[in-house]
């Protein structure tokens, strides 16, 4: 007897033990299906070679994009001169146009002046060659009034040519030859162009091309801005070097700090606002 309640209670213990498991005891997870979102460090990490390639690439990029904006200012600059030298040349084309109409339209002037001399003479001679006296006294008047016109005409001819030819010498394009001749020349222009508030008036004023002043700007600069200087590039002899390389010996010496005054210079209107021919 005691044996059959030791089984049943064995009995009813496993059976109750066996409903007891599913609320008992945690499920089973499977650990593969986790996987981990947050990317590997290992992942990121470059070679070296990879890191140094790409920083020489990105410093060729920026170099390249600051040589591109240098052209591109040069070019901007190149532009606008060559605007003004249009402007100049196109003034000096309408000033020849005029000219030639002026003179033309003088020519034709006086080229009706002997006709009508010749038909009157023709018209007293044919219409009184009945009467000798008549004749005479006809051709007498008509010889006094061919002379009266052709003194007329002469000094037409004389103020024509006084006019035409008579031009102040002070206009005149003249040849600079040595320092003190570019400086005279560039103050001049200076002058004018303070005035005019153009560079192509002024330099039509004066009758210098832009190119010319432009090669020899450095020699005037350096003599406003930086005498001292003068030192360290000596004296310009015509019988050792040329003018033009003595200007560039000139804008050679032109150190960082005396071309930022010249350029504060030139944007408050002290200095040409012109740009420099030569090139480092």
């Amino acid at each position: 007897m005691n044996d059959r309640s030791s089984r049943r209670r064995t009995m009813k213990d496993d059976e109750t033990f066996e409903i007891s498991i599913p609320f008992d005891e945690a499920p089973h997870l499977d650990p593969q299906i986790f996987y981990s979102l947050s990317p590997s460090r290992r992942n990121f990490e470059e070679p070296p070679e990879a890191a140094s390639s790409a920083l020489a690439l990105m410093n060729s990029v920026k170099t390249q994009l600051h040589m591109a904006l240098e052209r591109n200012s040069w070019l901007q600059k190149r532009i606008e001169d060559l605007e003004e030298e249009r402007d100049f040349l196109r003034c000096q084309l309408d000033k020849f146009i005029s000219s030639a109409r002026m003179e033309a339209e003088d020519h034709c002037r006086m080229k009706p002046g002997p006709r009508r001399m010749e038909g009157d003479s023709r018209g007293g001679a044919g219409g009184e060659a009945s009467d000798p006296e008549s004749a005479a006294s006809s051709l007498s008047g008509a010889s006094e009034e061919g002379s009266a016109s052709e003194r007329r005409r002469q000094k037409q001819k004389g103020g024509a040519s006084r006019r035409r030819f008579g031009k102040p010498k002070a206009r005149e394009r003249q040849r600079v030859k040595d320092a003190d001749g570019v400086l005279c020349r560039y103050k001049k222009i200076l002058g004018t162009f303070q005035k005019l508030k153009s560079m192509s008036r002024a330099f039509e004023h004066h009758r210098v091309d832009r190119n010319t002043v432009a090669l020899t700007t450095p020699i005037a600069e350096l003599l406003i801005v930086a005498p001292e200087k003068l030192a360290e590039v000596g004296e310009f002899d015509p019988s050792k070097e040329r003018l033009l390389e003595y200007s560039r010996r000139c804008f050679l010496a032109l150190d960082d700090e005396t071309l930022k005054k010249v350029q504060a210079l030139k944007k408050s209107k002290l200095l040409l606002p012109i740009t420099y021919r030569f090139k480092r």
